[in-house]
């Protein structure tokens, strides 16, 4: 199981990182701050760690570099921890279409 979730959360990944990339503005999204971004770049790095140490933790490696692997992996997932669910909840309404019939600045 633990594979498959990696999987999915991958591919979401991959679809934000593509639609957001590395820039600083980013395409239909207003007032954005550089922080905010900062974050955003911040929480690549750690994914990107998280997914690159999984796979090499799946490896048949020596010993020395499977723990490496593994506890990188660990340490990674834990310091994306905090960053995530306040990323995620931040832009929320960023990643969702407003109702049908409102403006997504007013609320009317």
């Amino acid at each position: 199981i633990h594979v498959y979730v990696g999987l999915a959360s991958a591919a979401f990944f991959l679809a934000k990182l593509r639609r957001a990339g590395f820039r600083r503005r980013v395409p239909g999204v207003s007032r954005l701050l550089l922080w905010q971004r900062w974050i955003s770049w911040s929480l690549t790095f750690l994914y990107s760690a998280i997914y690159i140490t999984g796979v090499l933790a799946l490896f048949h490696l020596p010993a020395r570099w499977q723990s490496a692997a593994v506890n990188a992996h660990l340490l990674s997932s834990v310091w994306a921890v905090a960053p995530t669910p306040w990323h995620s909840g931040h832009d929320r309404h960023r990643a969702t279409p407003p109702p049908q019939g409102r403006s997504s600045i007013t609320g009317r």
